[in-house]
């Protein structure tokens, strides 16, 4: 991975840049909605499936200090999101 220039943690804003830096990497960012039974979508890559892998992680606010935030990797995102539909799984 090619982090030249960029600070880490690596603020969302930084993502296309991180991208552009990587040709094989797209990422996906989500957040949990101020309630917690939601997501929301704060970087959707435009690259899809043109890039070798796909990365999706979900941003976990510090309850302590706000402005700290800390990535975790979604390795299944069905499972993540499967009680949002009325099944509860795929």
């Amino acid at each position: 991975m090619n982090l030249d220039g960029l600070s880490l943690p690596l603020p969302i804003k930084d993502i296309p840049r991180f991208e552009r830096q990587n040709p094989d990497i797209a990422i996906h960012c989500m957040a949990v909605d101020s309630k917690g039974n939601s997501f929301s979508i704060l970087y959707l890559s435009p690259h899809i499936r043109k890039r070798l892998h796909t990365i999706t992680l979900l941003i976990l606010d510090n309850e302590r200090d706000p402005q700290k935030h800390h990535y975790v990797y979604v390795k299944h995102l069905s499972r993540l999101i499967a009680h949002r539909n009325k099944h509860g799984h795929r």
